[in-house]
């Protein structure tokens, strides 16, 4: 799973926070994490015992990558509602 940040950290660490208790709760395994430098991440991470990996921030490569994942997804998505036909009815 994917989490793009911009800019309301605060709002994604939350987020991040309530998946981890959900996976927790159907027993899902997170192994890990990774985040350009963010200290109350590695908190999270420290406390459930997740790996924090880091990447490097705003450079050129890592936008490219976040970009194509996020086209996946909205390209993934566009084709299950096609396939159940309600990319017309929501449309």
């Amino acid at each position: 799973m994917t989490f793009i940040s911009c800019a309301q950290r605060q709002g994604t660490l939350k987020l991040l926070q309530n998946f981890v208790k959900e996976f927790k709760m159907k027993r899902c395994l997170i192994s890990k994490i990774r985040s350009d430098y963010d200290g109350e991440l590695e908190n999270l991470c420290e406390e459930n015992d997740f790996k924090h990996e880091f990447s490097t921030s705003k450079t050129p490569q890592q936008n490219i990558v976040g970009e194509r994942k996020n086209s996946v997804l909205q390209e993934m998505g566009r084709t299950m509602l096609n396939e159940y036909s309600l990319l017309n009815i929501l449309g």
